[in-house]
């Protein structure tokens, strides 16, 4: 899998680990508006990862990549 990709997986796991942690931690005696923007993050965070994972899973996007890689790469040399 492609570092960048495996990378930015880890970041949103991150991400959702400190949210779990302060929503456990301080949303509970939050206001309502602050409880609102908290979710609207959190869900954000939650629906990239998904998206993340199932870009993942595509080996064909993957497949894609490597060859536009490949295909940069050779360029280089050849210039």
């Amino acid at each position: 899998m492609n570092r960048h990709l495996e990378s930015a997986i880890a970041e949103t796991a991150k991400a959702d680990a400190l949210l779990f942690a302060i929503d456990e931690t301080f949303m509970e005696d939050a206001e309502s508006r602050q409880q609102y923007l908290f979710s609207a993050l959190w869900d954000t965070v939650k629906r990239l990862s998904e998206e993340l994972e199932r870009l993942a899973e595509d080996r064909r996007v993957v497949d894609v990549i490597y060859a536009v890689n490949d295909a940069r790469r050779k360029t280089e040399t050849q210039n």
